[in-house]
């Protein structure tokens, strides 16, 4: 199920995508997963455009912004069990730690690989380059919304896509 999101003023500030129904007044049920959505408000069933000042504008180019990248980051997590993404935090942990001095204790990892000294190369390699390649992602996001901050002209703003 798909919902829009709604503030107190009924502007449509997120999408979500959920497993089970959301009963809520802020959270209007939608057929599909439309970013177009964003930004417009919501008004006797019906999404209808608003006119936004440009810093109101700037804010909801952010909003698409982390919504997108968001939904990226989710679609990446929805991989695994909910158990393993639970311990993401601890196997970077020992995986960082281990990759700047090979003398680090890694006992979660080492209980994954049984001990195995090259499966716990191999596996610490695996885990720097999610690591690595979420680091990344998020460097864009964070550039791309750092330039949405720095427009001053609708021209600049509306040259962004997200």
């Amino acid at each position: 199920m798909v919902y829009a999101t709604i503030d107190n003023n009924n502007i449509v500030n997120g999408i979500k995508e959920v497993g089970s129904a959301i009963g809520s007044a802020s959270h209007i049920k939608i057929p599909n997963y439309d970013l177009n959505l964003l930004g417009k408000i919501y008004s006797n069933g019906v999404f209808a455009d608003v006119t936004l000042t440009f810093a109101e504008q700037k804010q909801e180019k952010i909003n698409q912004l982390h919504t997108k990248y968001q939904k990226m980051y989710d679609d990446y997590l929805a991989q695994y069990p909910r158990r393993e993404v639970e311990s993401f935090a601890t196997k970077q942990a020992e995986a960082t730690a281990y990759t700047i001095d090979n003398t680090t204790a890694t006992p979660i990892i080492d209980a994954i690989v049984g001990n195995n000294a090259t499966l716990k190369s191999a596996y610490i390699t695996a885990v720097m380059a999610k690591v690595t390649a979420l680091a990344q992602q998020e460097g864009k996001m964070v550039a791309i919304r750092d330039s949405i901050k720095a427009c001053t002209t609708q021209a600049e703003l509306d040259a962004i896509v997200i």
